[in-house]
Parts: C-alpha cells; sequence; structure tokens
C-alpha cells in the first residue's frame, strides 16, 4: 500500500499542471497571495468599481484588514465558515 501511494503521488507531482495548480492554492503564502490579489485588481482595472469587497476564508482577519487599508472607502464582508478560525477571528477582533 505505502508503495502504491508513493508511486501516485510521484505521479501527481510530475505533472507540471498538477504542481502549479497545488502551489497556487495550498501553498501560496500570505504576502504572495495579497500581491497576487492587487495585481489582478489592477490588471482588470477594479479599483475605482463597486464599494464593497467580500474576503471569504477570512481566517485570522489579515487579508480583511490589508483590504481595508488598501481600499479605505470600501466595505469589508468577511466571512469565515471553518469554526475555530473563525473564533480565533473573534478573539483578535
Amino acid at each position: 500500500m505505502k508503495t502504491l501511494l508513493i508511486r501516485f503521488l510521484q505521479f501527481l507531482f510530475s505533472s507540471p499542471q498538477f504542481s502549479m495548480k497545488l502551489k497556487d492554492t495550498a501553498l501560496l503564502n500570505a504576502s504572495e497571495h495579497l500581491f497576487r490579489t492587487l495585481s489582478f485588481i489592477e490588471h482588470h482595472q477594479l479599483r475605482g468599481s463597486g464599494n464593497t469587497i467580500l474576503d471569504i476564508g477570512a481566517a485570522s482577519r489579515e487579508t480583511a484588514v490589508w483590504f481595508s487599508e488598501v481600499f479605505p472607502t470600501h466595505q469589508i464582508q468577511a466571512f469565515e465558515p471553518v469554526l475555530t478560525s473563525f473564533e480565533k477571528a473573534q478573539k483578535k477582533a
């Protein structure tokens, strides 16, 4: 069973598409995530559009705080579906 699992993981990680997707979603650090978010906003010229930002998966509130600093005129709505993360964020508020 162990050999089969190792072969399967080797197969997955040998695929550049899988490796990049995993890196871009699961292994992305917070600062890189914020940089990519701001790059996306600038690239699509979204800075002046709308007045509400939804932060889905707010975890420790860091992204919501960052949005409030970068977009001070916008209303930030942060949601965290994982109860333990939500409770930690509430304690920081």
